[in-house]
């Protein structure tokens, strides 16, 4: 503004629409110039069109995490929060739903990260381990459990997760939130659930901020 000629334009109008079908309709009707945060399968479809540029840049990690602070919530048992992590298969998840986009990941940070860390192995894909562990841990059968989310944009995700989990004996319901009272939760915590979630690891964003952001509480 300080610069005689600019800005080239009078204003940026923001249009925030939960559905993400709504919002990539929208931006093909021409509503938008536009859009951000498309699914791997928008993104996809819209490349494939030929119509249009896209930036591409990191955008986060996705997270499932367990109410462990509730002394009574099943997640607060290490085992049952480990079963959760090898009944996902990850790998053939995100190959299915990925579109080239998303990639596994076994721990919080992808590899361009300085806090990444090539010696950790993770908990790979094991629904038996998985149901040994929650055996373990008390559950031998089945327990009801919600998953908290905010977009429609990974439902293919979270039915895929919903379907990982279900084979080992925990059968989550979705819960699906505003954005306002899912960033409430991240920080005062919640009950009886996972919670999903993006850990912002944006181009430049700082690893450890990206912790205390997201998971300090």
């Amino acid at each position: 503004y300080w610069q005689t000629g600019k800005p080239y334009l009078d204003g940026v109008e923001l249009i925030l629409m939960a559905d993400a079908t709504t919002a990539v309709l929208a931006f093909q009707r021409g509503e938008a110039q536009v859009t951000i945060s498309l699914s791997a399968k928008d993104y996809s479809e819209l490349q494939k069109t030929g119509k249009y540029k896209f930036g591409l840049a990191p955008a986060g990690t996705y997270i499932l995490a367990g109410d462990s602070k509730n002394a009574d919530s099943p997640f607060a048992d290490v085992k049952v929060r480990r079963a959760v992590a090898h009944a996902v298969d990850v790998a053939s998840i995100t190959k299915a739903l990925g579109y080239g986009v998303t990639y596994p990941s076994n721990q919080l940070f992808p590899s361009r990260s300085w806090a990444y860390n090539p010696a950790v192995v993770g908990y790979p894909y094991n629904q038996a381990k998985a149901k040994e562990l929650l055996t373990q841990a008390g559950f031998p059968n089945v327990f009801n459990t919600t998953i908290t989310y905010t977009s429609t944009a990974f439902s293919d995700y979270l039915t895929a997760l919903q379907t990982n989990l279900r084979e080992v004996g925990i059968y989550a319901q979705f819960n699906l939130t505003t954005a306002a009272l899912s960033a409430q939760l991240s920080t005062g915590g919640w009950k009886n659930g996972l919670l999903w979630s993006v850990l912002n690891l944006s181009a430049g964003t700082d690893a450890t901020y990206a912790l205390v952001g997201n998971l300090g509480s």
